[in-house]
Formats: C-alpha cells, structure tokens, sequence
C-alpha cells in the first residue's frame, strides 16, 4: 500500500507549541488595536508580513521592515524566557516516523535564529533538513519553500504530506503540489483556507490536532487527498 515518500512539517503551532509567543508578541506591540481581522492575517505569515500587518494596523515602527526587526526582538525575548514544548501528540509521531524511516524536513516561514528551541527538543539527524526564511527568496505563503522542500528529498510535491496549521502554511503547500493535513482549523479558519486555495481544497484534510494518530492512520488520509 502506497505511503508518503517524505513528511514536511510546520514549526510554529505544528510541531512546536510557539505559535502562541509570536501572537503574544504581537498582541503586545500591537495593543489596543489587535483584533481577530488582526490575529487571521497575522496567523502564519512570515517576518515581513507580520511586520507590514503590525506596522499597518497598529503603527508599530516608522517603517514595516523596522516592526519587523522590533516584532523579532520582542519574540525572541519571549522565547528566551521560558521553555517551549511541543505540539499535543507531535513528538511521539516524530519518532515513530523517523523509525520507519521516513525522511522529514521542516518548512518554516520564521527566521534560522527563531529554529533554536528545536535544536534543542529534537535528536540530531532526526529531521534531514531545517528551511527557514532566509532559505528561499520568498516565504509562505509563497509555495517556494515547500518547493525546496520537495528537492532536497528528492521527490515529487504529490508524494509527500505536509503537516500545517494556517492559512499561509496550507496554500504555501498546496501551491507547491504537496497535499496536507491541517491542524487546529477552526470552521472560520477552514472557510478561509478553501477560499484561498479554491479548486484544489480537496488536497487538505483538516484535523483537531495529533494526538490519535500514527504514521499509518496519516498515511491513509494521505492516500484519500492525494487522489
């Protein structure tokens, strides 16, 4: 039976529980002016966008690339004063997966510097690849991450699985050609994601979160939206 040649994972609210200390930052820099329109746009979207939003929205820096640089330091200050878990059932499914040999990437649209805290969680060799921001000349929800993804495994987009959890992520993917399983999407949230990605939403499946699954039970939904 025919499985996923390779697995693209998300960091911030995929695989790791860090999501959350991005929108903590902008909810901070952002103050009286975050709103759910807001927190929406801001889900997902690399370092430039979130600085264009904040900037925009919430007249944070003189220019978008200086909320940019102000967002980052506040999220790395954040993120140097506690510790960072990962995502319900994310860490158990890592490793069952690395056991049966599946090569795995990660395809974040957060910068190198922001990747530390899983370099920490994760073993060595686990994960064959870590592309950040700085590694193409666009992010999501550009699809050419996803699409360096695909080379540096060596496959074809539709062989793999892409795990996600926002809009950006999932239409970053899908335009690679990489189906995906989306977490956490709210009924309002998947609304949003079947607008943007319109003929090809029957390439995303969306689930609560991981906690129930194993690679087999991932790979049969892979097997249904690859189709």
């Amino acid at each position: 039976m025919k499985t996923p040649c390779g697995i693209c994972w998300d960091m911030d609210g995929t695989l790791l529980d860090s999501e959350k200390i991005w929108e903590q930052g902008s909810v901070i820099l952002a103050g009286e002016h975050f709103n759910k329109e807001l927190e929406n746009q801001l889900n997902g979207a690399g370092v430039p966008r979130c600085g264009q939003l904040l900037h925009e929205y919430a007249q944070v820096g003189s220019t978008p690339e200086e909320a940019s640089e102000i967002l980052m330091q506040k999220v790395l200050q954040l993120l140097n004063a506690g510790p960072v878990a990962f995502m319900p059932g994310a860490e158990k499914l890592l490793y069952e997966f690395a056991a049966q040999e599946y090569p795995q990437v990660l395809v974040t649209a957060s910068p190198h510097e922001f990747t530390a805290p899983l370099k920490q969680l994760v073993k060595p060799g686990v994960l064959k690849r870590l592309i950040a921001a700085e590694d193409t000349p666009k992010t999501k929800p550009n699809p050419a991450p996803y699409i360096l993804a695909a080379q540096t495994l060596g496959k074809d987009p539709l062989d793999l699985l892409a795990l996600e959890d926002s809009p950006t992520g999932v239409a970053a993917a899908i335009g690679a050609g990489i189906p995906v399983i989306c977490l956490g999407a709210n009924a309002e949230k998947q609304t949003l994601i079947k607008q943007e990605i319109s003929k090809n939403s029957s390439r995303v499946y969306f689930l609560e979160n991981l906690t129930a699954q194993t690679p087999d039970s991932l790979a049969a939904i892979w097997r249904e939206i690859r189709q």
